[in-house]
């Protein structure tokens, strides 16, 4: 693991340290990676743990520690000689954050545990606190040195991002930057020291920007869209070359491994790409990262800028829209999502793309799942992979008929002495088998529900029944014969292999969640994909997204063995695969070891038939689940009927599903 790193004239320095390890190895290599000396940190007597450290800029090795019992802090300089240390204050707690300048000079952040304030502690090469500057700011991310030797800390203050510079000689704040206003809302603001072209430098994850004083500006030094790596550290060795740590974003065996790498000056103007804006509610995944970075080192006149929101600030997205920042490419993982942007037609019917494409034709993927993305004749979305959600019990127990509704699910499970779901509680129950399912209970089609269903008014006595089980908690309920039934989630077939012959221990049967309009094995996308019905970059959005379904995309998924894959002939090739492996499992029973085998041609056929049943994506809509949720609430509680609650949630939910209509 690599605590930090920095850059002493054509010398790099990093740290690999292990947890809870007391020696701590210091490297320094040339700029070609080859290593020329090292330090050993031996904190075995002291039970000491390092947290930070530096090159001073007279060369010498400068790190912080913390005593694991006493808590104290110490700041250590260690050169040819040896080392030497100064315990800091005792009433000091301690910031991951410390700089050095060119004289020597070293700066650590602190707290005052008494005062609750926070400090910058400036230790000359004798070791003595030189200044001690209190500073107003609520959590401090980073600090450098300016190129005028003033001190700047990027703090957050009220929820916002700013650079502070503060005046190295009398400890007065000199300005105030709001980082936020330039860079916007992002997390976490880097900075480092300056050189003599820049006072400082701030960088996050895709762009490295200089900032000039005199103009008060600052300027794009570094865009990743223009190389594959990510940006997690930076380090300028001159003007023309600087050395960045990150991960290789466009290959998912090398995104595992940090890279050290240079970045030369180019000699060349960097030609202006056009924008697509990407949303992503939530955050987007690895893979998505991998693909947008692809996407963007490969296209010479396009690149992907991407937005994320967080679900709990729905309104910074809508906001947007309404003010001209509108989205060319939407991502989501919640169909919830999604079925709102269908409802209020933002997104672009996707049939004629493939109609028009000579490599992604509809024909090449699942029926079911083409089927699931559909709405009225369009197809609103894509999503490049997935898995199902179902449950799963004995043969010996349950039948190996996949579809049954409500009355039928109840009856099997009032046969079977066995407590139904010995581990999962009611509530967890109904949001598996109602909030995911809502389309077993709910025509969206019609704007009709059935929750004054006299089916399920049973249903609602049977969780209750759940909820009064009170027996002790089992580690292999299945095993131990104390259940019927379990949910599982199958991404892959080993998903599967591994629950059938560990945890279960003999033949099982997959069941479809019940619902009164029927039942389902449900799909549960990986995220879901859709081009912005306004966007003014429609065909290069779809030549984005299309990615997702080409061979190369989809084979990955094989490797991964988390989720499956849309198209046909690469779940063909993913069976196939999964058949021919020799591979061998264990799970542990008690004191038992069992060897789990490859998975046979049966199991694997079996796994692919259900797949392939698959035809409704995992449901949620936020209004619906919290009305279920507050009335199925009183009746767990005893306040209110089956009866009741059912008409309750029957007149709710139906003015509901005529508000959106």
């Amino acid at each position: 693991n690599f605590k930090s790193y920095c850059l002493n004239k054509n010398e790099l320095s990093f740290i690999n340290f292990e947890y809870d390890n007391p020696l701590n190895t210091i490297y320094q290599t040339d700029l070609k990676g080859n290593i020329i000396d090292k330090y050993i940190i031996d904190f075995s007597d002291e039970g000491e743990m390092l947290f930070d450290y530096c090159i001073t800029g007279s060369g010498k090795l400068g790190y912080i520690s913390r005593n694991n019992q006493t808590r104290q802090i110490k700041y250590y300089c260690m050169d040819e000689i040896g080392k030497t240390g100064v315990a800091l204050p005792e009433n000091c707690d301690l910031y991951e954050v410390m700089t050095a300048d060119q004289s020597g000079n070293v700066c650590i952040a602190v707290t005052d545990s008494q005062k609750n304030s926070h400090h910058l502690l400036v230790f000359d090469q004798q070791l003595n606190i030189a200044k001690d500057i209190e500073i107003d700011a609520e959590t401090i991310n980073g600090m450098c040195y300016g190129k005028d030797g003033n001190i700047i800390i990027s703090e957050v203050t009220s929820g916002k991002n700013i650079i502070s510079i503060i005046s190295s000689d009398t400890g007065e704040e000199i300005k105030e930057i709001q980082a936020d206003n330039y860079f916007g809302i992002k997390d976490g603001c880097q900075i480092i020291n300056g050189s003599d072209e820049y006072d400082f430098f701030y960088f996050d994850k895709t762009s490295v920007y200089g900032y000039i004083s005199s103009t008060g500006k600052f300027k794009e030094i570094i865009n990743t869209d223009s190389f594959e790596y990510s940006i997690s550290n930076v380090y300028l060795r001159d003007s023309n070359t600087i050395v960045c740590l990150g991960q290789d974003m466009t290959s998912p065996e090398d995104a595992e491994f940090v890279h050290i790498y240079l970045l030369k000056k180019s000699d060349k103007p960097i030609p202006k790409k056009i924008e697509i804006r990407v949303a992503v509610l939530g955050r987007a995944d690895d893979s998505v990262k991998q693909m947008i970075k692809k996407y963007n080192k490969t296209n010479t006149n396009y690149y992907l800028d991407v937005v994320e929101y967080d679900f709990s600030e729905m309104s910074n997205f809508n906001n947007d829209i309404i003010n001209g920042k509108q989205p060319d490419i939407m991502i989501t993982s919640r169909y919830y999502d999604m079925t709102k942007w269908i409802r209020d037609d933002m997104t672009e019917d996707l049939k004629e793309y493939f109609s028009n494409d000579k490599d992604i034709t509809l024909d090449k993927y699942s029926e079911n799942i083409v089927s699931a993305s559909e709405s009225d004749g369009k197809i609103n979305f894509i999503f490049p992979s997935y898995k199902i959600n179902v449950l799963i019990g004995k043969s010996s127990d349950v039948s190996d008929e996949t579809k049954w509704n409500v009355d039928e699910f109840i009856s099997c499970m009032e046969s079977d002495p066995k407590p139904d779901f010995y581990n999962v509680s009611a509530e967890k129950v109904l949001e598996k088998t109602v909030l995911s399912n809502l389309y077993g209970y709910i025509d969206f089609k019609k704007n009709e529900c059935c929750f004054d269903n006299s089916s399920f008014i049973k249903y609602l006595d049977y969780l209750k029944k759940i909820s009064a089980n009170t027996e002790e908690k089992s580690d292999y309920p299945f095993r131990e014969d104390k259940t019927t039934l379990d949910f599982i989630d199958i991404g892959g077939f080993e998903d599967f292999n591994l629950m059938e012959k560990g945890t279960i221990g003999e033949d099982s049967s997959l069941k479809g969640m019940p619902g009164i309009y029927g039942s389902s094995v449900t799909i549960d996308p990986s995220y879901m994909m859709c081009i912005f019905k306004k966007s003014e970059y429609k065909q290069e959005s779809w030549s984005f997204i299309k990615s997702f379904l080409t061979d190369e995309y989809q084979n990955s998924l094989i490797e991964d063995q988390k989720m499956f894959p849309v198209k046909n002939s690469v779940l063909d090739a993913f069976q196939q695969k999964q058949a021919a492996s020799n591979s061998v499992k264990y799970y542990t029973y008690g004191d038992e070891e069992i060897k789990i085998y490859g998975i046979d041609n049966e199991t694997t056929e079996k796994i692919t038939n259900i797949v392939k049943s698959a035809n409704r994506i995992k449901t949620d809509d936020e209004e619906i689940n919290k009305i279920i949720n507050e009335e199925t609430y009183d009746f767990f509680n005893g306040s209110k009927t089956s009866v009741e609650v059912s008409k309750n949630l029957q007149n709710r939910i139906s003015v509901y599903l005529s508000e959106i209509n």
